[in-house]
């Protein structure tokens, strides 16, 4: 621990997340506290709000399309798709992104990362890809639950409808 009470693992953490971000390099705060063998606390949440206001908040959070292109091509890129599907999926995630996250304003409150997922998930379910959203999960970091609810919420507000 340092002398302020916050362990040294944590600020590390942080500081890396903040560097990450600043960078471009796509990371999620999850890949990151598995990495470090870091459990999940409300100590990181204090510890990353208070770096935020230090360094000013929109360098941390605000994600660009180039974060957000190379967070989708990783998640799809993981889900082994070949490449003429991987294409489409893409093209349609994207659509979808744009679609929900700018217009219909879906990320407000909510994390990047379960809207790209879910968006991953609508479009390769779209292009009749058999994928379960716990692949979807397993490659992005996001919880089967979280696409889950995303999902819904993403079709219902674009007005997409999936026949089984």
């Amino acid at each position: 621990m340092t002398s302020g009470g916050v362990r040294t693992k944590d600020l590390a953490l942080v500081l890396l997340y903040v560097a990450c971000k600043r960078s471009k390099v796509v990371c999620t705060l999850r890949d990151l506290r598995n990495a470090l063998n870091v459990e999940k606390s409300k100590r990181i949440s204090r510890l990353l709000g208070l770096v935020r206001q230090v360094i000013g908040n929109n360098d941390v959070v605000v994600k660009s399309q180039e974060e957000l292109g190379r967070f989708l091509q990783r998640v799809i890129n993981a889900l082994k798709l070949n490449e003429d599907i991987r294409y489409h999926v893409t093209k349609l995630a994207m659509e979808i992104i744009n679609e929900g996250g700018q217009r219909r304003r879906l990320t407000n409150g909510r994390t990047f990362y379960a809207l790209v997922a879910s968006a991953v998930y609508i479009a390769v379910t779209l292009m009749g890809v058999r994928k379960r959203q716990r692949d979807v999960a397993e490659a992005s970091g996001v919880t089967d639950v979280t696409i889950r609810n995303r999902y819904k919420e993403v079709i219902s507000k674009i007005d997409i409808v999936i026949e089984v």
